[in-house]
């Protein structure tokens, strides 16, 4: 029993430290984007939006080091149901209906769609080899080039210049404020805690003036930001431990519950490496963003499925567990499809907020037996 307790708390403490190091990876990263001018968009695309997914990929990483691969599957897998009905249904509840403004059925669902599919069939065989890791790579590629080229042009048709913050995607939204950074290169505000108005200005009541140019201006010289180089630099070794003995403490529970460490990746610890993509999208449901709330869902499931699943398989052949197999793949596609059809009608309810939350329930439920 005090083992047991033991290795409870191991893998409640290091999932902390592994979802709070990868915050403080973003947090400085974008400190260090700003100071190398780098577009907001694309810090944006590289560093926030892809953050949230950090300690799913990993702890994936970490798993096929440790001989443990087939944690990689349990945690896509589980975080990819956990993102569509957990929390898009928790975020449907909290507002009691979300009403997006953006055209999602033009590109983001089917991408949404494809990737999941495309998952599925490369799994289906019972293998994943070097070559589906990379074409899986290589989609997502395709993905990053639509998302910039998109921030180039139109959002929904409307020009960027012009569009909502809420027709903006999770990574525009996150950093729209990057351009307002002092030359300091202190820290932007959070997501969590920055109030974003339209085209991303803040101040000390929400709002800054149009007016006040506070980025650095041309040729002004700027002193490293050598404080957020080292946070950046613990954070990595930070995310490396707690990725480290999350693994290792997931692998113990098991053996010690005498459960399969993929039942125990494809629930408890898919749904503590998705509580930053929850805590996005509350926030996002908050302030009404509620389109960044559903954006954030897809972005991070097709991130999910294209490369937490494909870069840990360079490290090691990937174990597919059949005991998670079938009912893992037919919920995520389900929940695919469902999700796909949901927001047809650019809006999703608090009904169907509860059916998704009824849905993840019957997951777990099913996975350990318990129905």
């Amino acid at each position: 029993m005090l083992d047991l307790l033991t290795w409870l708390g191991i893998f409640a403490v290091s999932l902390f430290v592994l979802i709070k190091a990868s915050d403080w990876f973003i947090d400085s990263s974008e400190v260090l984007g700003v100071f190398l001018r780098l577009s907001p968009f694309i810090i944006g695309v590289a560093i926030v939006s892809v953050g949230t997914s950090l300690p799913e990929l990993m702890s994936s990483i970490t798993a096929v080091q440790e001989g443990s691969s087939e944690i990689v599957f349990g945690n896509v897998i589980g975080s990819n149901v956990a993102n569509i009905f957990l929390i898009t249904g928790v975020a449907a509840v909290v507002a009691g209906k979300m009403e997006l403004k953006y055209d999602l059925t033009s590109v983001d669902l089917p991408l949404f769609v494809g990737s999941s599919f495309l998952l599925a069939l490369m799994l289906f065989t019972g293998k994943y080899s070097v070559g589906e890791a990379i074409l899986c790579l290589l989609a997502y590629g395709v993905y990053l080039v639509y998302t910039i080229t998109t921030s180039e042009g139109e959002i929904g048709g409307i020009p960027i210049a012009e569009a909502p913050v809420e027709a903006k995607s999770e990574a525009t939204v996150a950093v729209g404020a990057l351009e307002s950074a002092g030359p300091d290169n202190s820290a932007p505000t959070s997501l969590e805690t920055r109030p974003i108005t339209e085209a991303g200005t803040t101040g000390d009541d929400g709002v800054q003036d149009s007016n006040t140019d506070s980025t650095p201006q041309a040729g002004e010289r700027q002193a490293f930001p050598w404080k957020a180089l080292f946070i950046l630099i613990v954070s990595v070794i930070f995310i490396y431990f707690g990725a480290k003995y999350t693994v290792e403490s997931v692998v113990a529970l098991s053996e010690l519950l005498n459960i399969g460490k993929e039942i125990i990746a494809v629930s408890a610890l898919a749904l503590g490496t998705s509580l930053p993509e929850l805590s996005v999208s509350l926030v996002c449901v908050k302030r009404g963003s509620y389109d960044v709330a559903v954006g954030n869902v897809l972005g991070s499931n097709i991130f999910n499925a294209l490369v937490v699943m494909a870069i840990p398989r360079f490290f090691g052949a990937l174990i597919i567990p059949k005991t998670t197999l079938i009912e893992g793949l037919l919920e995520m596609l389900c929940g695919t499809i469902l999700m796909f059809f949901v927001v047809q009608d650019k809006q999703i309810t608090r009904w169907e907020g509860y059916l998704f939350i009824i849905f993840y329930a019957w997951f777990i439920a099913q996975i350990f037996e318990l129905v």
